[in-house]
């Protein structure tokens, strides 16, 4: 469970994120829109959440987190734990991926994850594998 301090440091690094979107002087109502309305859907809060998480009360769940960085485009490791030892204190977006880009849009991608964590031990195995596979080959 976060400690009271990584909960405050979340809700800093988030409203630095909001400041860079224009967000920040519009408040939990307009986090909460602009969340929605960017996933397509995948992500939808109330104002009372969006205030939790900017007045560090608490931290989404991963895959929120996951959508937030996607969408933010920033580190996710960032996003949730903040900058390293001798991290920035705010990370330039990522830096291109050496494999393929996904093409998958975040909403997507979103509905893909609760699918894959629906299968059983053994299926959820088999697609692992097959993803492996599927990204370890050359282009």
């Amino acid at each position: 469970m976060p400690t009271r301090t990584e909960k405050a440091a979340f809700a800093a690094r988030l409203r630095a994120v909001m400041r860079r979107e224009s967000l920040s002087l519009e408040g939990p109502t307009a986090l909460a829109n602009w969340l929605k309305q960017r996933s397509h859907g995948a992500i939808s809060v109330s104002p009372q959440t969006a205030h939790k998480w900017l007045k560090g009360a608490t931290i989404p769940l991963h895959d929120t987190l996951v959508l937030f960085a996607e969408l933010f485009d920033v580190d996710l490791h960032w996003l949730q734990y903040g900058p390293g030892q001798r991290g920035p204190e705010f990370p330039p977006s990522p830096q291109p991926a050496t494999m393929r880009e996904p093409t998958i849009p975040p909403a997507h991608a979103h509905q893909l994850l609760s699918r894959f964590e629906s299968l059983d031990k053994g299926d959820r195995a088999l697609v692992e594998v097959l993803i492996s596979r599927l990204t370890s080959l050359p282009d």
